[in-house]
């Protein structure tokens, strides 16, 4: 009802495999709906009588809340979204739940949503640290080269050429994608975090 919709990676790692074609929802209307569910169970599992399991689960509930009301990784942290959808794909590779046709399958349909992911970070990120801006420029190109060379590798026994060319076409938006992500954090984020910190030197 909650966990696996909304973290669909997670899900397939488990074993449930019902969302290997979807990707984690990153938009502002994700994280609000991911914070209006967190809260609906926090308030459902409040009234059930004290317990260590209850509580340990009404601690991960809060634990996430914190994160997606209070830290706000998903505003301050640009990796979440490059290192989240290599981590999304790798996923689907490694884990030989299905012959590698249908898993490519769902890897075609996972990646065809990694393009706008990468567009809900633009619309997202708000002053991240330059650390944490930095550590992704630094991650990118080895997530480009990843899913230039390992993603490809992973699937070289599927043979059926419709497939595969719907595969070079969403796995090439991803790339492209990812190398345009990498452009606006150096040109904009990291320029803007300069400039910013230039104005508040003495």
């Amino acid at each position: 009802e909650y966990y696996f919709p909304f973290n669909p990676s997670t899900a397939t790692y488990a074993g449930i495999h019902k969302y290997d074609g979807e990707l984690e929802d990153y938009s502002k209307a994700g994280v609000a709906a991911r914070t209006a569910k967190l809260k609906q169970f926090e308030a459902e599992f409040a009234k059930l009588p004290a317990g260590p399991d209850r509580d340990l689960v009404l601690s991960n509930i809060r634990a996430s809340l914190l994160d997606l009301e209070s830290i706000r990784s998903w505003e301050r942290n640009p990796d979440i979204y490059s290192s989240g959808i290599s981590s999304s794909a790798f996923t689907i590779m490694s884990r030989t739940f299905a012959p590698p046709d249908v898993r490519l399958r769902a890897l075609i349909s996972r990646e065809r949503k990694m393009p706008q992911a990468l567009v809900e970070a633009r619309s997202n990120l708000k002053n991240p640290p330059r650390i944490y801006t930095e550590i992704a420029i630094e991650q990118i190109p080895g997530i480009v080269s990843f899913f230039q060379n390992d993603v490809p590798l992973a699937f070289k026994s599927v043979t059926d050429s419709k497939l595969l060319a719907d595969f070079h076409t969403a796995n090439g938006a991803v790339i492209q994608s990812l190398q345009e992500y990498e452009k606006y954090l150096k040109a904009d984020v990291l320029r803007s975090e300069e400039h910013t910190s230039e104005l508040q030197s003495p």
